[in-house]
């Protein structure tokens, strides 16, 4: 009986997850994340995870860090951006069909 207490418990917090997902998907724009790793050093780390960036998005956070695997450092680095802005794109002229001022 304890089993399907948890059970249960589990299915009512899996349906609020996707109901909070699909309540900040629901036609805004959700930032994106990238992580990448380097043997090497920070500096490579973080430049694999900026390559990761769309074109025009704006990054909005970088951290970075030293792990050790075995004897070895390994440098993490995550960049978190928003997507570009595209106000006037996403709302054309309904007069022409065009982007307001082209």
């Amino acid at each position: 009986m304890v089993g399907s207490v948890d059970r249960w418990r589990w299915a009512g917090s899996a349906g609020r997850g996707l109901l909070l997902l699909g309540v900040l998907s629901g036609g805004a724009a959700l930032a994106g994340s990238a992580t990448a790793e380097s043997i090497w050093n920070q500096a490579d780390a973080l430049a694999q995870a900026r390559q990761q960036v769309p074109p025009g998005a704006t990054v909005t956070r970088e951290v970075c860090s030293e792990i050790e695997v075995g004897m070895s450092p390994r440098y993490r680095c995550s960049v978190e951006w928003q997507p570009a802005a595209a106000a006037s794109e996403a709302n054309p002229d309904p007069a022409n069909g065009t982007a307001p001022g082209r």
